[in-house]
């Protein structure tokens, strides 16, 4: 992935919730998608909900192909709510274009737009 990560919820005026991820092919094998979840908590570290599904979480995909060493960048509305203040990144499965696949727990936090110290500088890398 990117130099210090790139997974980050941005904000709107609306209280739309994006999901931005940008990051680069580090198998040697091509993308075909990537699933993830990602569950959305509040200041206090509980549980928050999207104001119209209800759900505290979203489950979303991104669609290759995506060749070795390409670099990737997405951004989706995956919600509303005031309270959701950032998101934890579960379950996600890279499925490669020859059939196999390789799934794992990224358990990381995603921060908000504004950068701060103590966000996380982590990258995602699941092993093939």
């Amino acid at each position: 992935c990117y130099l210090k990560g790139n997974f980050r919820l941005i904000f709107d005026s609306a209280d739309g919730v994006y999901f931005s991820w940008g990051a680069r092919n580090l198998s040697d094998k091509e993308i075909e998608s990537i699933t993830y979840t990602i569950n959305y908590y509040n200041k206090a570290g509980t549980p928050a909900y999207d104001e119209i599904t209800g759900q505290s979480s979203f489950t979303g995909a991104i669609i290759g192909p995506i060749k070795p060493g390409k670099a990737f960048y997405s951004r989706y509305i995956i919600g509303y709510g005031s309270k959701i203040h950032y998101g934890t990144v579960t379950d996600v499965t890279v499925t490669f274009t020859d059939g196999t696949s390789v799934s794992g727990n990224y358990g990381y936090t995603t921060w908000h737009n504004i950068r701060t110290e103590d966000s996380p500088n982590k990258c995602m890398v699941i092993q093939k």
